[in-house]
């Protein structure tokens, strides 16, 4: 069975569309292309405010001499706040291992 009326004939020449560089380029505004180094650099409109500084209390923050002095503070904080639950408990174990860790703590 033949489709020859059906079937396109792909050898036949599609008609071709000519343009030209200059035809592309063309728009309403002309182009202009610019390098990074030309371009210019936006600047922000941001107005500063300055915000007036009240003195500062120097007794409401506490400053330790050094970390390992905060540190140490923290720890002795803790082991106390511990011990005093291990006693609200009666855990007897938990109240001496924690008396040793401060006894340990205080003598470094």
């Amino acid at each position: 069975m033949r489709h020859s009326r059906l079937t396109q004939s792909y050898l036949s020449p599609f008609p071709s569309l000519e343009v030209r560089e200059t035809e592309i380029g063309r728009s309403v505004k002309p182009w202009t292309c610019q390098t990074i180094a030309q371009m210019s650099i936006p600047k922000a409109d941001v107005l500063v405010e300055k915000s007036p500084v009240k003195a500062r209390r120097l007794g409401i923050v506490r400053r330790s001499h050094s970390v390992a002095d905060a540190h140490r503070v923290t720890i002795h904080r803790n082991v106390t706040r511990r011990m005093q639950v291990a006693r609200e408990r009666g855990d007897q174990n938990l109240l001496r291992a924690l008396e040793a860790e401060l006894r340990e703590m205080i003598s470094i």
